[in-house]
C-alpha cells in the first residue's frame, strides 16, 4: 500500500464493482434481518472495511503532507516525544517520486523547535490512530523502513477510519428519527458515492480523521438527554485535528447553548477541558500556545479577486467543483430549503445547513481553493456526510407531488446518484485521473486548469 499492493489488490474495474455489489449485497441482508442497530451499524462498518480494502487508491499515497501522523503516533508511544530527527536515514532511502522531499532537515511539513524537529500539521489525526499503530506495526514488520511502514499502516487506518465513519453517519441518522432502511442507503450512498471512496477509503487525511469526534458530537447532541453533554469532548478535539472546525465549534455550541440549556456549564467546562490539555501539548512539543499550522488562518483573504471565482468553483468548476464530482448533492440543496420551510424536521439540520454554507465561504478564502493535487473538491471532503444527511428530506419532499412528478423527481435523482457513483470508481479504479493534477502541466502552476472543460480530470 501506499507503494505496495493492497490485501486483495489486482482485481480489475469491473471485478472490484463486482466485489463491491456483492458487499452491498451482503450489508442489505444484514440491515433487512439484523434486529437491533448496533449489529446493523458494526456489520456496515465491517463490509464497508471490506469494500475498501481491495483498493489502492493511486491518489492517496501517504506520503504528501498525511506523512507524518503515523510516525508521530509512533514515536509518542514508544518513546513519549513526538520529535521525527530518527527517521532521516529511512527518509533518505525513499523515492522522492513517492514521499515528495527525502532530505528531513529540507522537509517544510516538518518544524524546527530547537534542536528537535516536529511535525507541521495538526497532531490530532497522530493522537486518533494511536490505537491502531502497534497492530498495524505488527501486521507489517517484515518492511524494514520505516517511513514506508508507516505509509502502509496510515492507508489501512483510513480504510478503517472510512468504514467506521460510514457506521457513525448510520448511527445518526437512527438518531435523527429515520428508518433503518433510510439510514443504509444513506450510509452506503455516503460510502460509495461521495469523496469517502476516492478520498478517504485509503488517504488518511484529517480531513477523513475529523469525521470520527464530528460525527461522534452530533450522535451524542441527538441522543438520550443526560448524555448530550458529553458532545462537548469529541467537539472540542475536532480543533485538535483540523484548525477549520472552529466553525464547527461556533454553530454546534449555538445549538447546544439554544436548545439543552439544563447543561450548559457542564458542556463548557467539558469543551475547556480539552482546549487547555491541547494548549499544554502545544506548549510542551511546540513552545506555542497552538501549534505552527494554526497561524495559517491569517492567509484566508475574504472578498479577495479570486473569492467570487472560488466560490463558484467550489460547486461547478469542472475539476473541483461538488456538483460536477457528486452531483447528487444538488437535491441536498433541497433538502436544506425543506428543513427552513417546514416543521416536520430536527431543529439540528438548520444548524447543518448553516455550517455548510458558512464552511464553503471559509474554503472559498483560501488563496489555494482547489487545493493543489487532489480530486475533485477536496476541500469539501469533511461535509460529505453532512450533505448526505439533507437528502432524506429532500426524498420525503415530493411524497405529496402528483404521480408524475413524483416520478421525474426519483428519475432524476437516481441518475444523478448512478453518476456520482461512477465518479467515485473513476477516483479509485484509474490512476490516470491524478495525473491530470501534473500533466499537461501541474495545477500548482496552472490554477486556470481547474476551469477547462475540454480536460475534465474525472474523465482522463
Amino acid at each position: 500500500m501506499s507503494g505496495e499492493r493492497g490485501a486483495l489488490a489486482g482485481l480489475t474495474c469491473w471485478q472490484y464493482h463486482g466485489w463491491a455489489v456483492g458487499i452491498i449485497a451482503a450489508t442489505a441482508a444484514i440491515l433487512r434481518y439484523g434486529e437491533r442497530p448496533l449489529v446493523s451499524g458494526l456489520g456496515l462498518v465491517l463490509l464497508c472495511f471490506l469494500a475498501y480494502l481491495p483498493l489502492t487508491l493511486p491518489g492517496a499515497r501517504n506520503g504528501g503532507d498525511n506523512i507524518w501522523y503515523v510516525p508521530t503516533a509512533r514515536n509518542l508511544l514508544r518513546n513519549g516525544t513526538a520529535e521525527l530527527s530518527g527517521y532521516a536515514d529511512d527518509l533518505r532511502k525513499m523515492d522522492p517520486a513517492t514521499v515528495w522531499i527525502n532530505e528531513l532537515r529540507d522537509d517544510p511539513r516538518l518544524v524546527v523547535v530547537g534542536a528537535s524537529r516536529y511535525m507541521f500539521h495538526p497532531p490530532g489525526t497522530a493522537f486518533l490512530v494511536l490505537p491502531f499503530v502497534p497492530i498495524g506495526d505488527y501486521l507489517y514488520d517484515r518492511t524494514s523502513n520505516l517511513v514506508l511502514r508507516s505509509m502502509q499502516v496510515a492507508e489501512l487506518a483510513a480504510k478503517l477510519v472510512a468504514a467506521v465513519a460510514v457506521g457513525l453517519l448510520f448511527w445518526l441518522a437512527l438518531q435523527l428519527g429515520e428508518s433503518q432502511a433510510m439510514a443504509a442507503f444513506l450510509a452506503l450512498t455516503f460510502a460509495f458515492g461521495t469523496l469517502q471512496l476516492s478520498t478517504h477509503a485509503g488517504g488518511l487525511w484529517s480531513h477523513n480523521a475529523v469525521l470520527l469526534p464530528l460525527l461522534g458530537t452530533l450522535i451524542l447532541l441527538v441522543g438520550p438527554g443526560r448524555l448530550r453533554w458529553l458532545a462537548a469532548f469529541p467537539l472540542a478535539f475536532t480543533y485538535v485535528v483540523r484548525p477549520d472546525q472552529s466553525i464547527v465549534i461556533l454553530v454546534l455550541a449555538t445549538y447546544f447553548l439554544v436548545h439543552h440549556r439544563t447543561d450548559r456549564i457542564r458542556f463548557v467546562v467539558g469543551g475547556l477541558i480539552v482546549a487547555i490539555a491541547f494548549v499544554f501539548y502545544s506548549e510542551r512539543v511546540y513552545t506555542l500556545p497552538l501549534p505552527h499550522y494554526y497561524t495559517l488562518s491569517r492567509e484566508l483573504r475574504m472578498f479577495s479577486a479570486g473569492f467570487a471565482s472560488a466560490l463558484v468553483g467550489h460547486a461547478f468548476s469542472p475539476n473541483r467543483g461538488l456538483f460536477v464530482y457528486v452531483p447528487v448533492f444538488l437535491f441536498s440543496v433541497y433538502g436544506m430549503y425543506r428543513v427552513f420551510t417546514t416543521k416536520d424536521e430536527h431543529p439540528l439540520f438548520r444548524y447543518l445547513a448553516v455550517l455548510l454554507g458558512l464552511q464553503w465561504l471559509v474554503a472559498s478564502m483560501w488563496p489555494v481553493w482547489w487545493v493543489g493535487s487532489s480530486f475533485g473538491p477536496r476541500a469539501l471532503a469533511w461535509t460529505m456526510p453532512l450533505f448526505v444527511l439533507f437528502l432524506s428530506p429532500a426524498l420525503r419532499g415530493p411524497l405529496g407531488w402528483r404521480p408524475g412528478a413524483r416520478a421525474v423527481w426519483l428519475t432524476a435523482f437516481s441518475l444523478a446518484l448512478a453518476w456520482s457513483i461512477f465518479v467515485e470508481m473513476r477516483g479509485v479504479m484509474d490512476p490516470d485521473v491524478y495525473a491530470w493534477n501534473d500533466v499537461p502541466v501541474p495545477v500548482a502552476l496552472a490554477p486556470r486548469r481547474v476551469w477547462d472543460w475540454s480536460d475534465w480530470q474525472l474523465l482522463r
